[in-house]
C-alpha cells in the first residue's frame, strides 16, 4: 500500500486544480518560502479528518478555502482527494485503489467521500486505525512538530507512542465505552431519583385514593339531600314572595298620602321662614353698621396712643445721642496718641530687617562656593567608578571565557580519546571482513548453477499463468468500471432523493410547509409532486405553470388556513395553496380547430398524467395553455387567433394573450418536474449495472478455478526454485553487505582521521587563547588596585565638603526664620496703625450722624402733636353715630321674636307628619329588603346547585324521587350537616388521586425493570473497560520495550555514537503517564533533552520517529522541513537513513536542503508565478536550479 496521488482544488493557495502523482520511494517537494509547500501537508491532514483550524494554521475552518487575490475572486469551496494503492488490502475495503476525499463550502456545509460515496468523518478515522496514518499518527510531521514531540504537552507525545504501540484504537474504544458508561450512570441516576420520588408518591397516593373514593360516596349522598331540600326551599320561597308583595302594596298607598300632607305643611313653613329671614337680614345690617363704627373708634384711639408713644421714644433718643457725642470726643484723642507710638516702633523694625537680609546673602554666597567644590569632587569619583566598572566587566568576561575554554578543552580531550578507541576498533573489523568476503565468493558460484536450472523450468509455468492473469485483469477492470458506474449512479440517486426530500430549489416558505407534512395529513404536496410527464414536455409544462409549480395542494380549506397561520406566526414568508375542495372542473375554451393547426402538440393539461382526483386542478392550471413545437408555429397560430391564446413551445418560449412574448435561455430551477423521471432512470441504471457486474463475477470465478490448478503445479516447482534461490539470495546479500561494510569502515576510518586532525587544531587554538586571557586578567587586577586608592582619597575629601555645606545650610535656614519673624512683626504694626486710623475716621462720621438725627427727631415730635388734635375731634363724631344705631336695633329684635314663635308652632306640626312618614318608609323599606333577601336567597340556592352540581331547577325536578314535608326538612338539614362533618374529617381530598395512583403504580413497575437493565449494562461496560485496560497494558509494555531498543540503535547510527533512552514518568499509570526522552550525544554527559542544542534536539526527535517507522512502518510518511535545523554532516546521515527506510515506507519530504533533494527519487517544485496562487512547475526546471 502506498499513496498514489493527491488532488487539490481551492484549498488555501491552490486555486487551480492540481494532481500530484507519487511513486514509491522518496519524493521531494521544493520551492521558495511562502510558495505553499506546507499547504500540501495541511491538505493531507485535513482530508484525514482534522477539525482544528489552528492545527491547519488558520483561525476558522473557512480559512482553508482559497480567499482570492487582487486579480482572482475567492472560491466557494475547497476539495482534496488522496488515492491509495490497496493491492495488499491493508485498508479493509475490497478495492485495488481507495480514494478518500473531503469537500467544504463557504456556507459551512461539508462532506466526506470514500470512492465517491458519502460517508462520515468517523468512517475515515476508523479506516486508518493502527496504520500510523491519521491526524494523531506519525505519518504526517509538520513544521514545529519535531520540537513539539520533545517539549510539548504529555498528551501530544502520548498520541505518537500510543499509535506506534497499536493501542490508539483501543483507547478510542475505551473512550467510547467510558462515555457509554457515563450515559448509563446518568440514566441510572435519573431512574434512581425518579424511583425514589415515585416510592414517596405511591404510599400517600394509595391513602389519598381510598379517601377520594369515600369522599365521592358521601358527596353523592349529600347531593341527593341537596336536590330535595332545594326543591322544598324553592316552593316555600315562592309562596313567601307572593305574600310579601301584597303587604308592600298596602304600605306604599299609606306612604303616598302622608307625603302629600307633609308637603302642604312644609310650604306654609317656607313662607313664614321668608318673613323671619327679612327681619333677620335688617337686624344684621344694623349690627354690621354699629360694628364698623366701633372699629373706627378703636382705630382712632390706637392712633392717638401710638403718636404719644412716638413722641416719648423720640425724646429718649435725643438724650442718648447727646451722651454718645461726649464719649466719641474722648475716644478720638486716645487713638491719636496710640498712632504716634506705632510709627516709632515701625521705623526700628525696618532697620533690623535690613541688617538680617545682608547676613543671609553672605551665607548663600559661601554655600554656592562649597557646592561647586562638591560637584567637582563627585565628577572625579564618577569617572573613577566608570573606569573601575569597565575593568571589572572586562575581568568578568575574561573569567567566563576561561571557564568556557576549559570546558571546551575537556570535551575535546574526551572526544579525542573516543576517536582513538574507535580508530583501533574499525581497523580490527576491516581485517575480519576481508577474510569472510573471499569465502562467500566461492559459495556464490556453486549456488548460481543450481538456481539457473530450476529457473528455466519455472518460467514456462509463469508464461501460462501470465495469460490467465491478463484475462483476469481484463475481467477485474470491467468489474471496476461497472462498480464505478454503479457508485456514480447510486451517488446521483441518493443526491436526487435528498434534494427531493428536502425540497431544494423551492422557496423557504414551501420547504417549511413540507416539513409539516407528516404532522398535517391534509397537505398533499406541491404541484410538481402530483404530475407525471415525458421528458420532452418538461420545459414547456414548467414554463406554462410558472410560479404555480410551487403552489401547495391541500385536501381542504382548513389545512390551507392552518398552514397560512403557521407561516405568519413563524415569519417564514408567503405561499399559495390549492385546496381540492375549492377546485371545480372547467370546460375548455380552446376551439378544437386550434388543435388541428400545424405544429400544435395539444393542450398542456392533456400532456400530463395525474390521479383522477387531481384532474380538475390540472385543468384549471394548464387547461387554457396550448403546447406548440416551435416559436414560428406559435407566432403563426397566435396571429391567426388574434393573439387571444396562451401558447408555450417545447423550448420554453411563452406567448401570452395580447401578444407579449417571453423567451431566452431557460435555466431549470432545480429541474423540479424532471426529478421523478431522473430518480426512476437512476433506479433502472442501478439494476442493469448490478446484473452486468454479477455476470462478470461468475466468469471471473471460472477463471480463478483454472488458475488454482496451475498454481498447484507452480507451487511444486517453486519449492525447488525457492530452495536454490534462497541460498543464492543469502550469498548475494551477504557479499554486497560485506563490501558495503568494508567501504563504510574505510570511509569511517578516513573521516576519523580528518576529524582527529581538526580536533587537535581546536585543542591547540583553545590553549593559546587561554594563555592570552590569563595575561589580560593579571593586567586588569593591577589597574583595579590603583583605582581603589585614588577613589578612597576622593571620597574622604567629598565627605568633608558635604559636612561644611550642611553646617552653612543650617545657619542660612535659621537666619531665614529670624527674618520671616521680623517681617511678620512689621506687618502687624502696620495693620494696627491702619486699624486705629480707620476707627478715628469712623468716630468723626458717627458724630456728624448723631447731630443730624437729633434735629430730625425734634421736627417729628412737633408733627405728632398736631396730628393728635385732629384725631380727637373725629373720635367725638363717631360716638354720636353709634348711639342712633343702638335705638333701631332694639325695635328689630322685638319683630324677630314674634315671627319665631309662629314658626315653632308650624315646625311641631311638620315634625309630627315627618315621624309618621318615617315609620311608613321604614316599613316599606323593610318589606322591600325582605323581598330582595328572598330574591337573593332564591338566586343563591339556584347558584349553589349550579356551581356545586351544575343542575338547574328543571333538572333537579326530574331527579326528585320523594316529597319533603316541613317537619322533615329540619331532619334532612341535620343529615346534610353530618355528611359535611364526615367530609370535613376526611381533610383535603385529591379527586385525581385514584387515576394518579393507577398511573404511578404502573410507571413504578416499568422504571423498576429499567433500573435492573441499566445496572446490568453498567456491570458489562465496567468489565469491558477493565479488559481493554489489561490488553492495552500488555501490548504497550511489549511494544514500548521494542521502541526503547530501536530508539537507542537509531540514535547511535544518526549521531555515530552516544546513547539515548526512554523512561515512563509513572510506572503505576503506564497508559496515561508522560514519557521522558534522555539523550547523550558523543562526548557529552547524559542529560535531559531540553539541555541539548536545537540541532541535537531535532536529530534526537528524528531518531525517535525513524525508530517507530523501523518497528511499525506506515504506508507513507509526509515530512515538512523536519531537517531544517541540521548541519550538512547530519543531513548526509539523515538522508542515508531515510533512503534505508524507504524500502518499507513511501516518503514525501518538503525541504530546502540540497542533501535531502539529492536523496529523493523524484522532485516536485511549488512556486507562485501568479501572486497568491501556488503552481506546480516541471522537474526539468528544478534540475536546472539544482545544477
Amino acid at each position: 500500500m502506498y499513496l498514489k496521488s493527491i488532488e487539490i482544488n481551492g484549498f488555501k493557495s491552490f486555486a487551480n486544480k492540481i494532481v500530484f502523482e507519487f511513486p514509491q520511494g522518496i519524493t521531494g517537494i521544493v520551492g521558495p518560502n511562502g510558495s505553499g509547500k506546507s499547504n500540501i501537508g495541511d491538505a493531507v491532514r485535513w482530508v484525514l479528518g482534522e477539525q482544528s483550524a489552528r492545527q491547519l494554521r488558520g483561525s476558522k475552518m473557512e480559512d482553508v478555502i482559497f480567499s482570492g487575490t487582487q486579480s482572482r475572486r475567492p472560491m466557494g469551496f475547497a476539495y482534496v482527494a488522496i488515492t491509495f494503492e490497496n493491492a495488499n488490502r491493508i485498508i479493509p475495503l475490497d478495492y485495488e485503489e481507495v480514494t478518500v476525499a473531503r469537500r467544504v463550502y463557504r456556507s459551512g456545509e461539508s462532506e466526506y467521500l470514500i470512492n465517491g460515496s458519502s460517508c462520515r468523518r468517523r468512517d475515515i478515522v476508523e479506516l486508518f486505525y493502527d496504520t500510523g496514518i491519521g491526524k494523531e499518527g506519525y505519518s504526517i510531521i509538520g513544521q514545529g512538530q519535531v520540537e513539539k514531540i520533545l517539549s510539548g504537552k504529555i498528551e501530544d507525545s502520548r498520541e505518537l507512542f500510543d499509535e506506534a504501540a497499536g493501542i490508539a484504537k483501543y483507547k478510542k474504544n475505551r473512550t467510547v465505552t467510558e462515555k457509554s458508561l457515563e450515559q448509563e450512570r446518568q440514566n441510572l441516576e435519573r431512574v434512581t431519583d425518579i424511583l425514589a420520588e415515585l416510592e414517596k408518591q405511591v404510599g400517600p397516593l394509595e391513602k389519598q385514593s381510598a379517601k377520594a373514593k369515600e369522599y365521592l360516596k358521601l358527596r353523592d349522598e349529600e347531593k341527593d339531600i341537596d336536590i330535595h331540600l332545594f326543591l322544598y326551599d324553592y316552593e316555600r320561597l315562592k309562596k313567601e314572595q307572593e305574600e310579601n308583595e301584597r303587604q308592600y302594596k298596602i304600605v306604599s298607598g299609606d306612604l303616598e298620602d302622608t307625603r302629600k300632607t307633609y308637603e302642604k305643611i312644609k310650604e306654609k313653613n317656607g313662607k313664614l321662614q321668608d318673613q323671619t329671614q327679612a327681619v333677620t337680614e335688617s337686624l344684621e345690617t344694623k349690627e354690621s353698621e354699629k360694628e364698623e363704627l366701633r372699629r373706627k373708634k378703636e382705630t382712632k384711639d390706637n392712633e392717638i396712643l401710638l403718636l404719644s408713644h412716638k413722641v416719648e421714644s423720640n425724646t429718649l433718643l435725643i438724650t442718648h445721642y447727646e451722651e454718645l457725642e461726649k464719649q466719641s470726643d474722648e475716644e478720638k484723642d486716645t487713638k491719636t496718641a496710640e498712632i504716634e507710638v506705632l510709627k516709632k516702633e515701625t521705623v526700628q523694625k525696618k532697620q533690623e530687617i535690613s541688617d538680617g537680609q545682608k547676613k543671609l546673602e553672605e551665607l548663600e554666597e559661601s554655600i554656592l562656593t562649597r557646592k561647586k567644590e562638591q560637584e567637582s569632587c563627585e565628577k572625579k569619583i564618577s569617572g573613577e567608578n566608570d573606569r573601575l566598572f569597565s575593568i571589572m566587566n572586562t575581568s568578568s568576561d575574561t573569567k567566563e571565557k576561561l571557564s568556557r575554554y576549559a570546558a571546551m578543552e575537556e570535551q575535546l580531550e574526551i572526544r579525542n580519546a573516543e576517536y582513538n578507541s574507535r580508530y583501533i576498533s574499525f581497523n580490527s573489523e576491516l581485517k575480519e571482513y576481508n577474510e569472510t568476503a573471499e569465502e562467500l565468493l566461492k559459495q556464490q558460484d556453486e549456488a548460481k548453477e543450481a538456481f539457473e536450472k530450476q529457473e528455466n523450468l519455472y518460467q514456462e509455468l509463469e508464461k501460462r499463468e501470465e495469460h490467465l492473469q491478463e484475462k483476469e485483469q481484463k475481467y477485474q477492470d470491467e468489474m471496476g468500471n461497472l462498480n464505478q458506474e454503479y457508485l456514480r449512479t447510486k451517488s446521483r440517486y441518493e443526491t436526487l432523493m435528498n434534494i427531493t426530500e428536502r425540497y431544494d430549489g423551492y422557496n423557504q416558505s414551501i420547504r417549511r410547509i413540507m416539513e409539516q407534512k407528516n404532522a398535517n395529513p391534509g397537505i398533499i404536496g406541491v404541484v410538481a409532486d402530483i404530475l407525471a410527464l415525458p421528458e420532452k414536455y418538461e420545459t414547456a409544462i414548467e414554463i406554462a405553470l410558472g410560479g404555480a409549480l410551487q403552489n401547495i395542494v391541500t385536501e381542504d380549506n382548513e389545512t390551507a388556513k392552518k398552514m397560512i397561520n403557521f407561516l405568519k406566526k413563524n415569519r417564514f414568508g408567503r405561499a399559495t395553496f390549492l385546496p381540492l375542495t375549492n377546485i371545480r372542473r372547467r370546460n375548455s375554451t380552446i376551439s378544437p380547430s386550434v388543435l388541428q393547426d400545424e405544429g400544435v402538440i395539444g393542450i398542456a393539461s392533456t400532456l400530463v398524467k395525474v390521479e383522477e382526483r387531481f384532474q380538475a386542478l390540472v385543468d384549471s392550471l394548464l387547461g387554457r395553455t396550448v403546447v406548440v413545437d416551435t416559436v414560428d408555429h406559435a407566432l403563426s397560430l397566435s396571429r391567426k387567433n388574434n393573439f387571444s391564446l396562451r401558447l408555450v413551445t417545447l423550448d420554453g418560449e411563452l406567448l401570452n394573450p395580447g401578444g407579449a412574448i417571453t423567451g431566452g435561455a431557460f435555466r431549470h430551477s432545480g429541474n423540479l418536474l424532471g426529478r421523478k423521471r431522473e430518480i426512476e432512470e437512476c433506479k433502472d441504471s442501478l439494476r442493469k449495472a448490478k446484473a452486468a457486474w454479477e455476470e462478470r463475477k461468475e466468469a471471473l470465478s471460472e477463471l480463478k478455478a483454472g488458475q488454482q490448478k496451475l498454481e498447484e503445479q507452480k507451487q511444486q516447482r517453486k519449492a525447488k526454485l525457492d530452495a536454490a534461490s534462497l541460498l543464492l539470495h543469502d550469498l548475494s546479500n551477504q557479499i554486497p553487505d560485506m563490501d558495503a561494510k568494508k567501504e563504510e569502515l574505510s570511509e569511517r576510518i578516513t573521516s576519523l582521521k580528518e576529524e582527529h586532525q581538526i580536533l587537535k587544531e581546536q585543542i591547540d587554538e583553545i590553549r593559546s587563547q587561554k594563555e592570552a586571557l590569563l595575561k589580560e586578567q593579571e593586567d586588569n587586577e593591577q589597574i583595579h588596585e590603583q583605582n581603589n586608592t585614588v577613589l578612597d582619597s576622593l571620597k574622604e575629601q567629598l565627605s568633608e565638603i558635604r559636612a561644611e555645606v550642611s553646617k552653612l545650610e543650617s545657619e542660612k535656614n535659621e537666619q531665614r526664620i529670624s527674618l520671616s519673624k521680623m517681617r511678620q512683626e512689621l506687618d502687624y504694626l502696620r495693620s494696627n496703625k491702619q486699624r486705629i486710623e480707620k476707627e478715628i475716621e469712623n468716630i468723626k462720621n458717627s458724630l456728624e450722624e448723631n447731630k443730624k438725627e437729633i434735629k430730625r427727631l425734634t421736627e417729628e415730635n412737633i408733627s405728632y402733636e398736631e396730628e393728635q388734635k385732629t384725631l380727637k375731634a373725629a373720635l367725638q363724631e363717631i360716638t354720636i353715630q353709634m348711639y342712633g344705631i343702638s335705638t333701631n336695633l332694639e325695635e328689630l329684635k322685638q319683630q324677630r321674636s314674634t315671627a319665631m314663635k309662629k314658626q315653632n308652632q308650624i315646625f311641631q306640626e311638620l315634625e309630627s307628619e315627618n315621624e309618621k312618614l318615617l315609620i311608613l318608609e321604614k316599613e316599606a323599606a323593610k318589606l322591600s329588603s325582605k323581598q330582595e333577601r328572598m330574591k337573593e336567597d332564591f338566586e343563591s340556592k339556584i347558584d349553589y346547585m349550579w356551581e356545586t352540581y351544575e343542575i338547574t331547577y328543571n333538572q333537579a325536578f326530574t331527579l326528585k324521587h320523594y316529597e319533603v314535608k316541613a317537619e322533615e326538612a329540619a331532619e334532612q338539614r341535620k343529615q346534610k350537616k353530618e355528611l359535611q362533618r364526615q367530609i370535613k374529617e376526611l381533610g383535603n381530598i385529591n379527586i385525581n388521586a385514584i387515576e394518579e395512583y393507577k398511573e404511578v403504580s404502573e410507571r413504578y413497575e416499568f422504571l423498576r425493570g429499567q433500573y435492573d437493565d441499566i445496572k446490568e449494562a453498567e456491570a458489562k461496560l465496567l468489565t469491558m473497560i477493565e479488559e481493554l485496560n489489561t490488553a492495552m497494558k500488555e501490548q504497550f509494555t511489549k511494544e514500548f520495550g521494542n521502541i526503547q531498543q530501536m530508539f537507542t540503535t537509531v540514535f547511535q547510527d544518526l549521531f555515530e555514537g552516544g546513547t539515548a533512552s526512554l523512561e515512563l514518568m509513572d510506572n503505576e499509570n503506564i497508559l496515561e503517564c508522560g514519557i521522558r526522552i534522555i539523550a547523550q550525544p558523543p562526548g557529552k554527559k547524559l542529560q535531559n533533552i531540553m539541555l541539548l542544542s536545537g540541532g541535537e534536539r531535532a536529530l534526537t526527535a528524528i531518531a525517535l520517529l525513524f525508530a517507530i517507522q523501523n518497528l511499525k512502518p506506515s504506508p507513507f510518511c509526509l515530512l515538512d522541513e523536519i531537517e531544517a535545523a541540521l548541519d550538512d554532516a547530519n543531513i548526509v546521515r539523515f538522508s542515508k537513513y531515510l533512503k534505508k527506510l524507504s524500502k518499507d515506507t513511501q516518503f514525501i519530504v518538503i525541504t530546502h536542503r540540497r542533501g535531502t533533494m539529492n536523496a529523493a527519487d523524484a522532485l516536485y517544485g511549488i512556486t507562485m508565478q501568479e501572486k497568491g496562487i501556488s503552481t506546480l512547475i516541471s522537474v526539468d526546471l528544478i534540475d536546472k536550479d539544482l545544477n
